[in-house]
């Protein structure tokens, strides 16, 4: 007989021995001796059960981008017997998933021996309290968090314990990208004028949110205004706008606004601020008009537009639109606080100058402007008709001293329209001689009083979201000499005035009969005719 080796068995028959020099987590098994002679034989079995190191594993699924869950295994292995040789295998999953959505810890054991093993699970360092958010299932093994929210961030641990073994792995929930949220607000006051004003807004989010303060739609600055924000212990960005002393100016509708680059919230409310105090011996002063404001929206949205006028108590307040009282159509609306809303912002019919009046009680008023742009998506852009300029042209025959006028006219194209004139392929030159009217869709150019400066090309140029436009005319002025004598110059260079001579300038004597002398005079003509 002789031994026989076999992986990590080594079989002696003479001694009846089934020796392990190395015993694997593979050779765990139910073992049979049989021993056999001429008159028969037995057996005997027997179990051999291997214990290993114990190891967690704590793996999260890979999602989608929102709340971002960065898993950081650290295992710390407590060991009783020297002889243990297998380290445990550690992961680390960084883990993607969207705010309001469920995301789940997976805790996986390995090892531990023949007794029970025991999960238990912590948030920063403290045992895991479940709740209808946040349950542990499948016997310990998968921690499940329903709908993240903000408070679900921060370290998470799994504990295994099999006898006098234990160990655990790690995970941290950090807040990636999130759009701000508001937290808290301010509410509407009306005040005497005098005392001191604070309003506070505060928004969570990731990165931290920025505050921007409008008052009737306006960003407001210091020194009117003292502006400032920090960070509170929940990490919340808190915002505060304070008046020193409050007065008739102040009062309007402020609103705060939290942006990130994810996105924006806001919140309004009113501070009224009354027109002086409130005795029936002291009549309230008059409103006061704020200073135009211009307004951008995208086309196809809803705008409200406040008045921009101070004062409280307003008792009415009218809007008017190119002369015309409104609501002048179905898709406008003025509610009883004097707010006009515009649906479905149109680029041809709402965008202009909307003017509105606000009236006391007293009937005194004061009047506010508002000039609404409109900008149109890509799409729209597609299905924008481009302008089309109707030719024009300058007066012929003009000369020096005489006025003149030319209009530019969009005859057809989407609105915004936008009209530049240019001269000579540059920009129009400032001249106290020519000025500039425009309207709707026309531009006209006035010449008071004319001069050989203003020969040259003349350009429209019309653009709107569509295409750009342009249509070109050329002003040519004829000057006199010295009053006596009118000329016309064909010629390119230096040219020279003849008197009584053949050549290609014939001077003609509009007064006097004194003979034109034969002295030949240098002249450098800009004054050029049509052909």
């Amino acid at each position: 007989m002789q031994e026989v080796r076999g992986g990590s068995v080594l079989v002696r028959p003479l001694q009846s021995v089934l020796q392990f020099p190395r015993v694997l987590p593979e050779d765990a098994a139910r073992y049979v001796c049989v021993v056999s002679s001429l008159l028969g034989e037995d057996r005997r079995e027997v179990t051999l059960t291997v214990s290993t190191a114990l190891a967690v594993h704590l793996r999260p699924q890979q999602q989608v981008v929102g709340v971002i869950l960065y898993l950081v295994l650290a295992p710390h292995l407590r060991r009783n017997k020297s002889d243990y040789e297998t380290d445990p295998c550690v992961f680390s999953h960084p883990q993607k998933v969207d705010a309001g959505t469920a995301t789940t810890f997976n805790c996986s054991v390995v090892g531990g021996g023949v007794t029970g093993t025991h999960l238990a699970w912590l948030k920063n360092g403290r045992p895991l309290t479940e709740g209808a958010r946040v349950s542990v299932l499948a016997g310990g093994e998968v921690l499940l968090v329903r709908a993240v929210r903000k408070e679900d961030r921060g370290m998470y641990q799994c504990f295994a314990r099999s006898g006098e073994e234990s160990a655990q792995s790690s995970g941290e929930l950090t807040l990636g990208a999130v759009a701000p949220e508001l937290q808290s607000t301010f509410i509407e006051q009306t005040l005497q004028p005098g005392p001191p004003v604070s309003l506070r807004c505060a928004a969570s989010g990731n990165p931290p949110p920025r505050f921007t303060w409008l008052l009737d739609g306006v960003v407001v600055h210091p020194p009117e205004y003292v502006l400032g924000s920090f960070l509170d212990s929940a990490g919340d960005v808190v915002s505060h706008l304070n008046i020193s002393s409050a007065r008739v100016p102040h009062g309007g509708l402020y609103t705060c606004v939290a942006r990130n680059m994810l996105g924006a919230v806001q919140h309004s409310a009113t501070l009224n601020i009354y027109d002086g105090q409130v005795v029936a011996s002291v009549p309230a002063g008059p409103p006061s008009a704020r200073l135009p404001q211009n307004l951008t929206v995208v086309a196809g949205t809803d705008v409200f537009l406040r008045c921009p006028v101070a004062g409280f108590p307003i008792s009415s307040v009218t809007w008017q639109r190119a002369g015309d009282i409104l609501p002048s159509h179905l898709r406008q609306r003025v509610f009883p606080n004097g707010t006009l809303l515009v649906r479905q912002v149109d680029c041809s019919s709402d965008r202009g100058e909307y003017l509105c009046s606000a009236t006391n009680q007293q009937g005194q008023s004061a009047q506010g402007r508002i000039y609404l742009d409109v900008m149109i998506t890509n799409e729209e852009r597609q299905k924008s008709q481009p302008p089309e300029i109707a030719p024009f042209q300058f007066p012929s025959n003009l000369q020096e001293g005489m006025r003149a006028q030319v209009s530019c006219s969009i005859i057809s194209g989407d609105f915004p329209i936008s009209i530049t004139w240019r001269k000579d392929a540059g920009p129009l030159p400032q001249d106290a001689d020519v000025h500039e009217q425009q309207h709707q869709f026309v531009s006209n150019l006035l010449f008071g009083n004319l001069a050989a400066r203003h020969s040259g090309h003349y350009t429209c140029i019309a653009s709107n979201a569509a295409a750009v436009a342009n249509f070109t005319a050329r002003l040519v002025v004829r000057g006199e000499l010295c009053g006596q004598l009118q000329y016309q110059v064909h010629c390119q260079g230096p040219s020279f005035l003849d008197g009584g001579t053949s050549g290609p300038l014939r001077p003609v004597p509009t007064s006097g009969d004194a003979p034109l002398s034969g002295q030949r005079l240098p002249y450098a003509d800009n004054h050029l005719d049509e052909s």
